[in-house]
This record gives structure tokens, sequence and C-alpha cells, in this order.
């Protein structure tokens, strides 16, 4: 089938330079797999680039899937806003997408160029064009490229079910965004009946329709089936990676999310109590303040609720580590507290609050002032309650300075 590997065609010089570069071009290739497992996806794209320039007659199939897995870097590449390239330039999501892009339909002209061009080679092509638009956001484009993909994957001699499964999801996923969620219900319905029977029904390719039907159902305002579709992908996050992994705590978030929206605080908190243990676990005292950030947003949410209790616990904890850091983050907690602190009756606790809430905001001058003014407006509130009347009017002394100094800086 290939005629590069008849040796009649070859010179003894031939088959070595060709014997150089299949060494170099794997060579590439086993540094870029490396890359991509360390996340550095822009070394990872250079070596992918220079791979393909040491092809020279390699396969078609070879050619091809070169490409695709130097457009599956680029899409990973893609992720933050802002990344990148090789030579250290900036580049923004959209521009390394559409590289991306650029990528994918190269690999589609290899494809189809040749007489005994691969129909299923086109089609898995089809399916990384369907990636990027989703990526993109495109969903426009995803609908058109995987509806193509299904009629023509469809067609082979021999279709995969599995692949069919999940275009059948990218495709529904597209229609919800295109704006027609119940057509796109009746596509995840195939989908997940596809995947049952491919995958069996608590398998993680069952975990991912079922997120999707959720995130579909939570968009129409039906939660009761949202949280069903959730539990259950949650349930199979947790049997297949653990407690701990990362998929069952995002699964543990959205559905808190779910419950919190239906009005089952009681089931949120819950949920969000264990994603904040889950990555209390995962992290350790890797990344304390990642886990402080949670912990402040479930305290706003307590105080939504009326759990002040709560709510005071974890921002006492949180506090911790903001102050560690500083700035207006350390500032905004801790005024944080000082609220809750008032709302239960402790005066003094929250006078003490506020003041290294000041503190904070004092580290963060000139450009903080409003903010200094405001807290220790608060403060001078507080202590007047408390009967300390002198140090507030030092506070309010201290307020008229600042706005003096404000108003001559203006001018």
């Amino acid at each position: 089938m290939f005629d590069f590997l008849k040796p009649s065609k070859w010179s003894g010089e031939q088959v070595s330079v060709r014997s150089t570069r299949t060494i170099a071009r794997d060579s590439y290739r086993l540094q870029a797999e490396n890359c991509i497992k360390a996340g550095n996806f822009e070394a990872a794209e250079g070596h992918l680039q220079k791979a393909i320039e040491e092809e020279g007659s390699a396969p078609r199939t070879e050619r091809v899937q070169l490409r695709l897995e130097l457009a599956e870097v680029q899409r990973k590449k893609a992720a933050p806003e802002l990344a990148r390239d090789p030579e250290g330039n900036v580049q923004s999501k959209r521009a390394i997408l559409l590289a991306a892009e650029r990528t994918v339909r190269t690999a589609i002209e290899i494809a189809t160029a040749a007489k005994d061009s691969d129909p299923g080679e086109f089609v898995v092509c089809m399916d990384a064009l369907a990636d990027v638009f989703a990526d993109a956001e495109d969903f426009g484009a995803v609908e058109t490229v995987q509806r193509e993909a299904l009629r023509l994957g469809a067609s082979l001699p021999h279709p995969d079910l599995g692949l069919i499964a999940a275009r059948t999801q990218r495709l529904a996923v597209a229609i919800h965004h295109n704006g027609r969620p119940e057509e796109a219900l009746k596509q995840l319905t195939r989908s997940m009946e596809m995947h049952e029977r491919r995958y069996g029904a608590k398998s993680l390719e069952m975990a991912g329709v079922l997120i999707d039907c959720g995130a579909i159902f939570r968009a129409q305002g039906d939660h009761e089936r949202a949280g069903q579709c959730l539990q259950r992908a949650l349930r199979i996050h947790e049997s297949v990676h653990g407690l701990d992994s990362l998929e069952t705590f995002a699964d543990m978030q959205q559905l808190a999310r779910v419950l919190e929206e239906s009005g089952d605080m009681d089931g949120a908190a819950f949920q969000y109590e264990r994603a904040l243990l889950a990555k209390m676990r995962k992290l350790g005292f890797g990344n304390l303040e990642e886990i402080a950030e949670m912990q402040y947003h479930l305290a706003n949410l307590y105080i939504e609720w009326g759990n002040l209790a709560r709510a005071r616990e974890l921002l006492e904890e949180a506090v911790g580590e903001f102050r560690r850091h500083g700035g207006p983050r350390a500032a905004v907690a801790f005024e944080l507290l000082a609220q809750v602190e008032e709302n239960l009756g402790h005066f003094s606790l929250a006078v003490d609050a506020m003041e290294k809430a000041g503190t904070a905001w004092e580290r963060c001058q000139p450009a903080r002032t409003m903010e200094l003014i405001r807290n220790l407006e608060y403060r001078a509130d507080l202590l007047d309650q408390l009967r300390r009347t002198k140090d507030a009017e030092w506070l309010r002394q201290k307020i008229a300075e600042l706005q003096t100094t404000m108003t001559a800086q203006a001018s």
C-alpha cells in the first residue's frame, strides 16, 4: 500500500536520510508527549512543529495524526485567556484557536488529497475541527460540522458506536447553545442510550453525558431533573476517581448550585461543605489561598441563608490566609467578618476586625483612600455603640484629614 516501504525505490543514502528523519520525528513526538504530561503546552507545540518539519515522505496517516496532535496541544494552550507562543510572544485565546483551526484544515487537506484517502480519517478530522469551534464558542459551526461528521460516520463500513455517541453528544450541546433546548435533550437522550450500550451505565463516558444533561435541565429551570443527572455523574466520578478528585469536586459544586437555585439550602450547604472538604484534602497545605477563597464564598452563602455562626467560622479560617498576603482581599474579608460579628451582637470583635481591615487598606495607599475612609466611618459608628466616644472622635478627625489631603491632591 505504501510505496516508500519498497526497498527498490530507495538508494542506500535515501534510506539513511529517511531513517534519520524518522528517528528525529519520533524523538520530537516523545519530547512533546513529555511536555504535555508536564503541562508545558508551549514547548509541546514547538516539538510537534519540528516533528512536522521532519516528516518528509511519512505515510499520509502519520502526517494527519501529527497535525491532529498539534491542534490538540494548541487547544490546550488556548485554555487561559492569554498564552505565549514558542518565541515568547503573547497570544490571545482567539489567535491560538485560529492557529488550531488552520492546523486541522491542513490535516483535512492531507487526508482527502490522495486517491486512496480513508473516509474514516476525514471524519476524525471533522471531530477535531468541531472541538476547536466549541472552544471558540462558535456553536453554529460546531452544529454544522458535527451533523456532517455524523452522516459520514454512520455510512462507514463498520461505524464505531462510541464515536457516534460522542458526536451526538457534541451536537446536542451545540444545539442547546444555539437556543433549541428541547431538540438538544432529544439528541442527548439518544447519546445516553448509545453510551450505555457501548460503555455501560456507570462509565466515565456516561458521566460526561449526564453532566451535559444536567446543564441543559438547569438552563430550562428544571432543577429536579438537573439534580438527578448531576447526582448520577457524581456517584460515577466518586466511584472511579475517588472523593478527592477534581471531577468529583466539580460535580459537587455544580450540584450545590442547582440545589441552591431550587431553594434546597440544606442540600446545597451539604454539597458545598463536601466540596470544601474534598478541596482541603486534595490540596492539603499546597494552596491555602484557594481554600480560603472557597471558605469566603461559602461564608457569603451562609450569610444569605441566615447561618451567621457557620459564616463566622469560615471567615475566621479564611482571613488568616488572606492576612498573610495582605492587600484589598484581606481588607474585604475582615470587613465581612466585622459585619457578621456586629449582627451577632459582638461589637468589640467587630471593631477588632475592622481595625485589621483598616490596616490592610492603609498599606494600599494612596490608591485605596476612599475604602479607608469608609472603614474609619464604620469603626467610628461601632465605637459610638460601645460608648467609646473619644476613640470615635479621633477616627473622625483622621477622616477629615484624609478628605483634606484628597481634595488638595485633586486640585
